[in-house]
């Protein structure tokens, strides 16, 4: 049986609701049941694209920043050392 929020599958006495199984005959070290279902793939509405030109400005503005930083750090010490 099925409706929204409970699904329910028997066989040979043993039932598994909602992923859990109930084994109502046998040895419980017995084999557990075991359940196939089929699931349809079917496309729904799209979701909604994220972050746009404003993470591309964050990223160009970062690594100017790391280059610049580079460059610095460069310079900085082939001065020292002369």
């Amino acid at each position: 049986s099925t409706d929204a929020s409970t699904v329910t599958i028997s066989s040979t006495g043993n039932t598994v609701t909602n992923g859990t199984v109930t084994l109502s005959a046998g040895d419980p070290t017995d084999a557990q049941p075991v359940v196939d279902v089929e699931v349809e793939n079917h496309s729904g509405t799209e979701l909604p694209s994220t972050g746009g030109i404003g993470t591309t400005i964050f990223y160009v503005s970062g690594l100017i920043m790391v280059l610049g930083a580079s460059i610095i750090l460069i310079s900085r010490r082939r001065a020292e050392s002369k």
